[in-house]
């Protein structure tokens, strides 16, 4: 009887592979991390997605929001840079970059000024896009992603639902014509609690929530360094609007007018827009919740998830199946290989018995 040959290295490598396949699926908050007081945290901004359409957008590379710095930051990340995503990350369509947003476990910042970013009539265009659509943004801290908070019906629980509006949308009482803003200004609250152990008794904590919440502000009444008059009583958003331009039906109104054009090709074409962006963070203690149950009120009122992106699931279907194909070709192959090696090694073995016979 043939013996077989030891595997191939080919056949190794399907294995391994296909190990790495059934292992790649992100566990949310697998490993704990403990903070102490000052320490920086990373905050990191994923994709726009929407239940009204099954495209989603990576949010470093929206043309209206601040870009990357470029800078690096504390433990060697650099803004923007793109974090390496696993494959259950890849089929979730997640595009995580490293933004310019500064957390410092412990220390609250009432408000922050990001950025000034001047957006042309096609970033703005994109901009209304988004917010009429109802998009929602996600971003990551600690393996969290920030989360909307809300109570339930009965007003007993509270919950949370993934991810932050980007605007809103109004109607003009004059002309009855929508009218949308964008929201400019986030509130971060980081909900910790002590570490377990050791790293508990020298005073570190571990992150057990992250809430935004967005406002829009208007551009107008803000100091020398950009930022707002006020935070808790805004009177006036950030209108994604070009007012005062030089168009013919703009020349009908005064300096001063408030026009508003009637849609985005009745703005000049060289015209922008500056949107400034703020963010206040809040660190507070939550003594009731530990960190292994830190997705418990994510799934505290499942009648209110969010609807099924069917695209997402397609596309995860599709390379599930390119990845499962390869790995098939791969083993039949070197399955076959061994098998003809034998039956060569076989056939030789039966020449020699027949020669010494």
């Amino acid at each position: 009887m043939a013996t077989l040959p030891p595997p191939s290295s080919s056949f190794w490598a399907a294995f391994f592979l296909l190990i790495s396949f059934t292992q790649a699926f992100y566990i949310p908050g697998w490993s704990i991390k403990s903070y102490s007081d000052g320490d920086v945290i990373p905050l990191l901004v994923n994709k726009v997605y929407s239940d009204k359409t099954q495209i989603q957008y990576a949010y470093s590379e929206l043309p209206f929001v601040c870009p990357p710095s470029g800078r690096r930051r504390v433990g060697g990340l650099i803004s923007g840079s793109s974090i390496a995503l696993n494959l259950g990350e890849v089929l979730r369509g997640d595009r995580i970059v490293v933004s310019d947003y500064e957390l410092e476990m412990g220390k609250d910042d009432e408000v922050h000024y990001l950025c000034s970013h001047k957006v042309d009539r096609a970033g703005l265009q994109k901009a209304q896009e988004i917010v009429k659509d109802n998009y929602v943004a996600e971003w990551v801290v600690d393996n969290l992603p920030g989360a909307t908070n809300f109570v339930s019906a009965d007003k007993t629980r509270k919950y949370y639902a993934s991810g932050f509006k980007m605007g809103f949308q109004d109607e003009d009482p004059t002309t009855g014509r929508p009218r949308y803003f964008i929201n400019n200004h986030v509130t971060l609250v980081i909900r910790y609690h002590m570490a377990p152990g050791r790293d508990g008794q020298q005073g570190k904590k571990v992150i057990v929530g992250f809430e935004v919440y967005a406002k829009s502000i208007e551009s107008g009444n803000r100091d020398a360094q950009g930022l707002p008059a006020s935070i808790a009583d805004v009177s006036n958003g950030m209108e994604l609007t070009m007012r005062k331009n030089g168009t013919a039906a703009a020349a009908y109104y005064s300096s001063d007018s408030t026009y508003h054009p009637a849609t985005i090709d009745d703005v000049d074409e060289d015209a922008t827009l500056t949107i400034p962006y703020t963010y206040s963070v809040y660190f507070r203690e939550e003594p009731h919740i530990e960190w292994q149950n830190r997705w418990s009120l994510f799934f505290a009122d499942q009648d209110d998830t969010t609807g099924t992106h069917w695209f997402a699931i397609v596309n995860s279907i599709i390379i599930s199946g390119l990845l499962t194909a390869v790995v098939a070709v791969i083993f039949a192959r070197t399955i076959r290989g061994d098998l003809k090696a034998a039956s060569v090694e076989d056939g030789k073995l039966k020449i020699k018995r027949g020669r010494t016979g």
